[in-house]
């Protein structure tokens, strides 16, 4: 996942593009996007310095569970002619979430 990708999945306002499109038509304009554009840098920058990275995995399951939840719904069987859901989508989401978790614990253990 890209940086972009990222800040828009991450964030719960509207993202202003890191070039200005279209470019602006004086100075003024241009100085007032520039102090907008570090404004909302520097709130990220503050969010992602009190948000711990497991605490960002509960909110990224969250979404990605939301977009796919058709598609791994890893709860569902087949019993003859009926779909039966053996796990509820809440427990889905925190076994992904557990298990993330502990994918990302692992990770930072290792790279120390």
């Amino acid at each position: 996942m890209d940086y972009e990708a990222w800040r828009k999945l991450t964030s719960s306002k509207k993202v202003l593009p890191c070039e200005p499109y279209p470019p602006p038509k004086n100075d003024e304009e241009h100085v007032a996007l520039l102090k907008t554009r570090i404004t909302q840098l520097e709130k990220e920058v503050k969010t992602l310095k009190n948000k711990k990275l497991v605490d960002r995995v509960d909110d990224f399951v969250d979404n990605w569970f939301e977009e796919n939840k058709d598609d791994v719904d890893i709860g569902n069987i087949k019993v003859g002619p009926f779909q039966v859901d053996l796990l509820p989508d809440e427990m889905e989401k925190h076994i992904y979430k557990k298990a993330l978790k502990i994918f990302v614990t692992m990770m930072g253990d290792m790279t120390k």
